[in-house]
C-alpha cells in the first residue's frame, strides 16, 4: 500500500527490490509499530531510488505512510488515531527530545531537550498491551 501511495503522489518509478525486515514488538499492541515501519520503508525506497525521490517533500512522505497505515491497518480508521501524530513522530524526532507539535496541522513548534542524565521517568499507562510485551527486557 505504501508503494501505491508513494507512485500516485508523483508517479514515482519504484522497480523490483528485496528488503528483510525484523522487529521486537509484538504485533497489536498499539506501540506505533507500523508508523515506525512505514516510515523507515519510505526512507529505504528513497534511498534506493534517488531519483524518482527528488521532487518529493519529508511532509508528502509522511502523508503517503499515514494514508498506506489507514488503508492496511486493523486500527487506521479509529478517529483517536486518524492524525499522522504517528508518522510526524517517526520523521522529524531527535535524540534524547520531545516533539511540541499540533498533529491536526502538522506543525512542530519546538524540539525540548532532554538531559543527557534523565533526573525524570516516564511511565506508560496503556492497559491493552498484553503480558508478552511487559515481558521485553529495557534497552
Amino acid at each position: 500500500s505504501l508503494i501505491q501511495e508513494l507512485r500516485q503522489l508523483s508517479g514515482i518509478d519504484i522497480s523490483g527490490f528485496t528488503a528483510v525486515v525484523h522487529g521486537t514488538i509484538p504485533p497489536n499492541q498499539s506501540m506505533n509499530s507500523s508508523a515506525a515501519l512505514e516510515v523507515a520503508m519510505a526512507a529505504l525506497l528513497q534511498r534506493l531510488f534517488p531519483q524518482s525521490f527528488c521532487t518529493v517533500s519529508q511532509m508528502d512522505m509522511l502523508l503517503a505512510c499515514r494514508r498506506a497505515d489507514q488503508k492496511c491497518s486493523a486500527i487506521g480508521s479509529n478517529a483517536f488515531t486518524s492524525s499522522a501524530l504517528e508518522q510526524l513522530t517517526c520523521t522529524f524526532s531527535r535524540q534524547m527530545h520531545a516533539i511540541h507539535a499540533d498533529a491536526g496541522d502538522m506543525r512542530i513548534f519546538d524540539f525540548i531537550s532532554f538531559p543527557s542524565q534523565p533526573t525524570i521517568r516516564l511511565l506508560l499507562i496503556a492497559p491493552l498491551i498484553s503480558q508478552e510485551f511487559l515481558q521485553l527486557p529495557l534497552e
